[in-house]
Parts: structure tokens; C-alpha cells; sequence
């Protein structure tokens, strides 16, 4: 049995990291849950006049525009705040073109030789035929489209699980059969693994119903908690509720044992958030784990992105950081290499110019791509959400947009959707930007360390009494 100092010890711990991590762990997992059930809060947005100031809207910043694309006359343009047609070419005037979903984020549009107009929001595409009035939804099945391009009249979508196309008039997507890379891992990531451990979607349904649970413990914990920290610290001026002393008692027994009963699941969920994040996540994202179901599409990673040269009929994959070249007929794609990095995130925008060299702008700056001689340079520096050739070729910041570009006030008082900031609190981006992987690696540990403490402390069980037989044999004695 530990001594009263240990436990003293112990205790104390168990204060220091709980106490602040109240409010943080009960919003690890509110916002977890509904991440982990984003359907139900599908559709529902929140006014950007009660977000900090990093979720404003001003000269179409925050990847209110993607890019922009011509169909016969018409200027769109495209991005977070959905599809827009541009009257004279005036983006003062940008008016929502009807039919989609209002304020659903459009990933990618393009426009096809034959008029057509397809456009990407959320895990839809979308084809509007030339002097139609109403959008045709093509069905991409599994594929969890993440972009798109036209390849002459061919239109390609690239997705988490594979590759497709369709051709005009675009009313079927038929599945593009591409085998993985040479050295493309022979399995899933292990990141992936731990992060469908984190979620429970390791276990299907069973394991999804266990975290939710779980999630609810957390609340349990982070609640009941409080309140006994509290009325321990008012107890003496509450002698005379009769009330006090019952509630203090409850809230004792539905944090101690919650706590203990539940206390390998919960740790294991925290455990894995925290290793998804630094200094664990390169780790894990290199690593591969024998899974022959996801051989074949884990080297497109989380979230790739496509780019066509129609002059060589060349399809370009930019996937996990890199890109991969994949020539017409050709079975394979092929990575290409002396290219500078791209970091994890897809490229917000990824295009073959009209002389062939390729033009990249995302996290990682403005790049240019010569595959004549193989050259990689640096256009411009800094964070951008797409690039416009219609507007004079312009990549578009991130931060303070283009200040010469007006914007409607409808978009600037457009709402936000709640799952884009579910997983901005969740990850920590809402309260920190891009430090927010310093916060969730230290609040992970703390959080280890409360629970930790907190089992620790759970009491010796209670010995039985021994039997009468040897209670007459011991007074003898």
C-alpha cells in the first residue's frame, strides 16, 4: 500500500494537470463527438461575427477563392464560400450560381471543352450541361473524391481510394485501374491505423459506440471533477446545506469510479490522439503496416490532388508530399523526382501551363516546375489558398487575400460551417493557428499524467474478515 506522502504526491498531481484540463479535455470531447457524427451537424454553420478574427472575410481571403475558370463568356470563381459567376467579369458583382448547396466549400471546377461545368463540394461532383438550369450528381461510389481536372474532354477525379474518369457527356464515372507505384508502402500507414483506433472505426460499429462512450466518460470526468474541487473549497462555509455534503459524495463516486473502471480505454484515446500529433506524427506517417486491402491506394495518401497535361495526355498525382507522373496507356505512375517539398497538405492549386512546366501554390509557396530541365524555383514565398489565371495570374494569400480584388458583402458576411471549426477546437487551430500542434502535444501529456495519477490513487481493495474458525484459533493463542 502506498504512504500518505506518495498519495499526497499523487494527489497533488492529479490536481495540477485536472484542474486545467477541465474546460480543454471536456472540449476534446464534445468536439470529437461530433467530428466522429459530422452528418448530424451537416448543414449547420455559425455567423463569422462571433469567431475570432482569423475567420474574417476581406478580399476573398481564407480560401474564400480556390481559383477561378471561364465557361464560353462567364468569369467563375470558386472556393470556401462556394460557386460564383462574375457579371462583366466583375468580382464586386460575384452572385452564387444556383443549384449547389449555398455556402458548401467547392474544392475544384473546371470547365470542359464541350461547356461543360463540373464542380467538386464536399464528397459530391457535380456537372451543369451547357443551357441547363439543374445539376446532374454523378456517383463516385467509394472513391472519396478530394480533386479533379479536365484531360482534353475527358474529366479525371482522384480520390482517398483510387482513380476515375468520365466522358462527355459526363453522366457515368468509370474506375481508372492504376496499380500502386515502385516502393509505394505495401500497406496502410500506420498513421492511419492509430488514428482509426483514436476514432474506433479500427472495430466498425462496436469500436465507434466504445468511443463515443468513452467521450462521455471524459465529460462525466471533466465535470463531476470540477464540482468536487469546488464545494471541498466551499465546505466550510456551507455547514449548514444539507444538500453539500450529498452532492460533494456523488460527484467523489461518479469521478472515482468512471474513472477507474474506464481507465485503459480512456488513457489508450488519449494516447493515440496525442501520437497523431508532433513528435510522433512523422514517425507514424512513414510507417507502413501490412493491410492488402489498402496496398493499392496508400500511396495517394489523405488527400490528393490532379493535374493534367492534355498536349501528352500525362496525368500528374500529387499525393503525401510528392508527385507522381502517370503517361497515357501506362499501367504505373512513376515518382518524380529533384522536386522541392510540398509538405503533407495537397497543393491548393496544381496545373500544367500551356509551355509544360507545372505551377504548384500551396503551404508551401508558389512553385514552378520545369520538366524540360528539370528546375525547381521558388515564384513567391507564403501561404496561399489557390491561384487565378483569368485575373492576370495571381496566387491568392491565405492571410489579407488580394486587397485589389472587391468582394460582395454577402460573401463577407457569409456563415462558417460547424465542422470546420468542430475541428479547428478539436485540433487546436481555433485557439492557436499554427502552433497548434505544440498545444495538443503538451495537453496530451498532461492529460496522460492526470490519468495516470488518478488511477493511481484509486483505493486498496478491502480485505474479508476472516472466518470465524480462525478467529477462535488466533484467540487460543
Amino acid at each position: 500500500m502506498a504512504s500518505t506522502s506518495s498519495r499526497q504526491r499523487r494527489a497533488l498531481w492529479h490536481r495540477i494537470t485536472g484542474l486545467p484540463l477541465c474546460v480543454i479535455m471536456f472540449l476534446f470531447a464534445v468536439t470529437g463527438l461530433l467530428w466522429q457524427h459530422s452528418d448530424l451537424i451537416r448543414g449547420v454553420s455559425i455567423s463569422r461575427s462571433v469567431l475570432p478574427p482569423a475567420y474574417g472575410a476581406e478580399h476573398w481571403s481564407n480560401g474564400l477563392m480556390r481559383g477561378t475558370l471561364r465557361c464560353g463568356n462567364e468569369l467563375y470563381l470558386y472556393g470556401e464560400a462556394g460557386l460564383f459567376r462574375c457579371p462583366n467579369n466583375n468580382t464586386a458583382d460575384a452572385e452564387p450560381v444556383p443549384g449547389l448547396p449555398q455556402g458548401q466549400a467547392v474544392r475544384r471546377a473546371v470547365a470542359m471543352p464541350s461547356g461543360h461545368l463540373v464542380a467538386l463540394h464536399g464528397n459530391a461532383v457535380s456537372v451543369l450541361a451547357p443551357g441547363a438550369s439543374t445539376w446532374q450528381q454523378l456517383k463516385p461510389g467509394k472513391l472519396r473524391p478530394t480533386d479533379l481536372c479536365a484531360k482534353g474532354d475527358t474529366l479525371c477525379i482522384v480520390g482517398r481510394n483510387g482513380l476515375m474518369q468520365a466522358e462527355a457527356p459526363y453522366t457515368e464515372l468509370k474506375p481508372l485501374a492504376v496499380m500502386p507505384p515502385e516502393g509505394a508502402p505495401g500497406g496502410g500507414t500506420l498513421y492511419g491505423h492509430v488514428k482509426h483506433l483514436h476514432c474506433g472505426r479500427l472495430f466498425g460499429i462496436v469500436g465507434i459506440v466504445v468511443v463515443d462512450i468513452i467521450a462521455g466518460v471524459f465529460i462525466l470526468l471533466c465535470l463531476t471533477g470540477l464540482v468536487f474541487w469546488v464545494l471541498r473549497k466551499l465546505m466550510p462555509r456551507l455547514r449548514g446545506a444539507k444538500w453539500a455534503p450529498k452532492v460533494l459524495k456523488f460527484s467523489h463516486i461518479f469521478h472515482t469510479r468512471p474513472g477507474h473502471w474506464c481507465f485503459w480505454l480512456l488513457f489508450l484515446v488519449v494516447l493515440t490522439g496525442w501520437a497523431m500529433r508532433f513528435p510522433l506524427q512523422g514517425l507514424l506517417l512513414s510507417s507502413s503496416v501490412p493491410d492488402e486491402k489498402a496496398a493499392q491506394t496508400a500511396w495517394l495518401g489523405p488527400d490528393p490532388g490532379i493535374a493534367a497535361n492534355s498536349a501528352t495526355g500525362e496525368l500528374l498525382v500529387a499525393a503525401s508530399g510528392r508527385i507522381y507522373s502517370l503517361a497515357e496507356g501506362q499501367p504505373r505512375p512513376v515518382l518524380m523526382t529533384n522536386l522541392p517539398s510540398l509538405g503533407r497538405s495537397a497543393p491548393a492549386y496544381f496545373a500544367v501551363q500551356p509551355n509544360g512546366d507545372w505551377l504548384i501554390a500551396g503551404s508551401a509557396g508558389l512553385l514552378q516546375y520545369s520538366k524540360s530541365n528539370g528546375e525547381a524555383r521558388t515564384l513567391q514565398a507564403g501561404d496561399f489558398s489557390g491561384y487565378s489565371v483569368e485575373l492576370g495570374g495571381k496566387a491568392i494569400p491565405c492571410r489579407g487575400g488580394l486587397p485589389e480584388l472587391a468582394m460582395p458583402e454577402s460573401v463577407a458576411q457569409s456563415r462558417v460551417p460547424l465542422i470546420q471549426v468542430v475541428r479547428d477546437v478539436h485540433t487546436g487551430k481555433f485557439f492557436f493557428g499554427s502552433a497548434s500542434p505544440a498545444y495538443v502535444s503538451i495537453a496530451g501529456l498532461a492529460a496522460l499524467l492526470c490519468l495516470l495519477t488518478g488511477w493511481l490513487l484509486k483505493p486498496a481493495p478491502k480485505h474479508s474478515k476472516p472466518a470465524p474458525a480462525a478467529q477462535e484459533k488466533d484467540a487460543a493463542k
